[in-house]
């Protein structure tokens, strides 16, 4: 599955001003869904291709309307960066199904916080979360990645 290396200050005490996280993903995973509550944070591929996904997109002088739509993907290679601005939430996919990616995440911040899907979705009923998935019954949530 998805390997997910968190380094943040508790690990290194005199990185107080940066943290990363480092994802290796086989070929066709995906790094789960998840928003990132205090820092803004770069991308960057070290590794294969990838497809990155962000909520709500950015609005800019090219592009006035990518900010309103649900998600914008865009597909990455080895050096390509992307940015997340805090408090939007992204996910990230090995894009070739065939060969592994990889990929590091720079946060501004020495400790970052997140909310992952996969916890955000056991919080919720299993009545919830099943009409909203249109199923008859919630199946339980699996662990999809290895932290």
């Amino acid at each position: 599955g998805v390997l997910l290396h968190q380094i943040r200050t508790a690990q290194f005490p005199f990185a107080e001003t940066m943290s990363q996280e480092r994802t290796e993903l086989p070929a066709g995973a995906a790094r789960p869904l998840v928003w990132v509550t205090n820092a803004d944070g770069l991308l960057v591929v070290t590794s294969g291709n990838i497809t990155v996904s962000l909520q709500g997109g950015l609005a800019g002088s090219s592009n006035p309307a990518e900010a309103h739509t649900a998600f914008t993907e865009r597909h990455l290679g080895p050096g390509d960066i992307a940015y997340f601005p805090v408090g939007r939430a992204y996910w990230f996919q090995e894009a070739t199904g065939t060969e592994p990616a990889s990929a590091i995440t720079v946060f501004n911040v020495g400790t970052w916080r997140s909310i992952e899907m996969a916890e955000a979705v056991s919080l919720l009923p299993s009545w919830a979360v099943s009409s909203n998935l249109h199923q008859s019954r919630a199946a339980p949530v699996p662990h999809i990645y290895t932290v």
